[in-house]
């Protein structure tokens, strides 16, 4: 199995992808009119939004913590740490906000 430099990956491949996805989506929902974020179809964005982003920091983690190599474990044990910090605090943000919850507290 090849791996992969860490710092390499990360530079080159998936720090530019987060901010594109990230930038893409901030252009979509910016130009959204005012009746579009007063409708249940904002929720339904937003909740897509994030199981677009669980799916990849979840996929960019795996791949760091198996395909990748670097001189230094602890810079490579940090970063996977705050990585998968940001994927248990996307997913509780979605627990919260799941579309159905308004629907299952009002029956």
């Amino acid at each position: 199995m090849r791996l992969f430099s860490f710092w390499k990956t990360m530079c080159i491949c998936f720090i530019p992808l987060a901010i594109v996805y990230q930038l893409l989506w901030t252009l979509f929902l910016t130009d959204m009119p005012a009746q579009f974020w007063t409708s249940s179809t904002s929720s339904q964005f937003v909740f897509f939004k994030g199981v677009g982003e669980l799916m990849m920091y979840s996929l960019m983690l795996w791949f760091l913590i198996s395909r990748t190599k670097t001189d230094s474990s602890t810079s490579k044990t940090l970063f996977c740490t705050l990585l998968g910090c940001i994927i248990l605090y996307t997913s509780y943000a979605m627990l919260m906000r799941l579309p159905f919850r308004s629907i299952v507290a009002f029956n």
